[in-house]
């Protein structure tokens, strides 16, 4: 958790928390969510299991997706946000789904690419964590 919050605390933090409304310890995982009108990026146990790479590396990937949910929210739905989860978790998104696999590529690709810039440089072992 220490390191989650040494990402965020070297990201901005306004920028963070405009992307969501709260930021939440759940014990089956990570996930982003919208529930109720509240956007929700929760965080798991299984950073606690990586190493100090890949926790970034888990961290970083899943703000990709509150990001990749304003900027569909912005551009596609006028500012909608219920139209817009609506469209975000629907069936076409749903887990093993080309369009899941799709929005995760990008993800993890994004997340990568940020956390190399930001440890000035990641392994080839770090590539792979």
């Amino acid at each position: 958790m220490l390191t989650l919050l040494t990402f965020l605390l070297h990201s901005n933090l306004n920028y963070i928390y405009s992307l969501v409304d709260v930021v939440k310890y759940d014990p089956t995982g990570l996930y982003f969510n919208v529930w109720k009108g509240q956007r929700i990026l929760a965080i798991g146990d299984s950073p606690f299991e990586r190493t100090f790479a890949g926790q970034l590396m888990e961290a970083a990937h899943e703000i990709v997706h509150p990001q990749q949910f304003a900027r569909k929210t912005d551009r596609r739905f006028g500012g909608n946000m219920a139209a817009a989860a609506r469209y975000f978790f629907g069936r076409q998104f749903t887990f093993g789904s080309p369009m899941y696999a799709y929005r995760e590529r990008v993800a993890e690709t994004v997340a990568r690419l940020r956390i190399d810039e930001y440890l000035g440089g990641l392994s080839p072992q770090q590539w792979g964590c």
